[in-house]
């Protein structure tokens, strides 16, 4: 029987989260605060019965997973896919650097983030969406039962676009803080858009590249 239900969990806060600068894919660790969530989000889920446990490479996803990890006795294993939004040539600003430096990109960003494409080779919310479907298409095949992931704040807001049936312009609706999960379950029609959204063609902007 494929995958029945999806656990995202946010990693843990970070310096960076706190300064309110784009992380993307910068590798930075948890900070103490980080560090008191995932011991707390272990806790939470100490009598959840889960079947795998996947996080992103990136080190405070990975941080974020090991006290996890023991409680439920799995082992995190890494996928790509996961790894949050890259950010391009804005990862590491604040909102007055980037302002400056790209004015009105973030005003952009979080009133229509599907329009936004983040410079310096950064990605649209398409890159994501696709990595993303793609991934949880593959999971829901291939795993059984309840799978977790350990990940980050806007491709767990994609997946949840995906498997709740939410345009990508509501990508910022109900979103996800650092340090909590959200547990989806995978009703027929949820898959079925998860299977749409694998299988959809690539957008224009990628067919002519």
């Amino acid at each position: 029987m494929p995958a029945q239900t999806f656990i995202f969990v946010r990693h843990g806060e970070t310096r960076m989260n706190r300064e309110l600068r784009c992380q993307g894919r910068i590798d930075i660790e948890l900070n103490e605060t980080g560090l008191a969530q995932t011991r707390d989000i272990a806790q939470q889920l100490a009598h959840v019965s889960v079947d795998k446990i996947y996080v992103s490479p990136l080190k405070r996803a990975r941080q974020s997973a090991e006290p996890l990890a023991r409680t439920l006795g799995l082992e995190p294993q890494p996928l790509d896919w996961l790894l949050e939004v890259n950010h391009g040539a804005v990862e590491g600003m604040n909102r007055a650097e980037a302002d400056q430096a790209f004015p009105g990109l973030f005003d952009k960003w979080h009133e229509f983030p599907h329009t936004v494409v983040f410079p310096g080779g950064g990605e649209d919310l398409e890159d994501v969406r696709a990595r993303v479907a793609a991934g949880l298409w593959d999971i829901y095949n291939r795993d059984t039962g309840t799978v977790l992931f350990v990940t980050h704040q806007v491709v767990t807001q994609v997946a949840r676009c995906i498997i709740q049936g939410w345009p990508m312009a509501d990508m910022w609706r109900d979103k996800i803080v650092n340090g909590k999960h959200i547990t989806m379950a995978l009703s027929p029609q949820a898959v079925e858009r998860m299977r749409s959204h694998a299988m959809e063609r690539p957008s224009s902007k990628e067919a002519t590249e």
